[in-house]
């Protein structure tokens, strides 16, 4: 019997329907890996910002405790306190 060649034709249909379905997984894997770079990216954004906030707030409640602890023991600010319009403390 004479064996028959297959044709080019033939060849390339069966290649490309074998090239379709790992083309479409490797587009499918990259669009996973991307979207978990990115949310893995903008979590560590957050987790950053979050700490620098924390920190702003802790800056910001220690000067707001060191202002409170001077206005109320500060003789300075005790005669401004108790000055009236008339007194000169009033104006300093």
């Amino acid at each position: 019997m004479a064996r028959k060649n297959p044709s080019l034709l033939k060849i390339l249909k069966m290649t490309m329907w074998l090239m379709i379905p790992v083309l479409v997984m490797l587009i499918c894997s990259y669009l996973y890996t991307y979207s978990r770079a990115v949310q893995k990216t903008s979590d560590r954004i957050n987790s950053l910002l979050q700490y620098q906030m924390e920190e702003v707030d802790a800056s910001f409640d220690q000067i707001n405790s060191y202002l409170v602890d001077v206005l109320m023991t500060n003789t300075y600010a005790e005669k401004i306190r108790n000055s009236t319009p008339e007194d000169s403390d009033y104006y300093r």
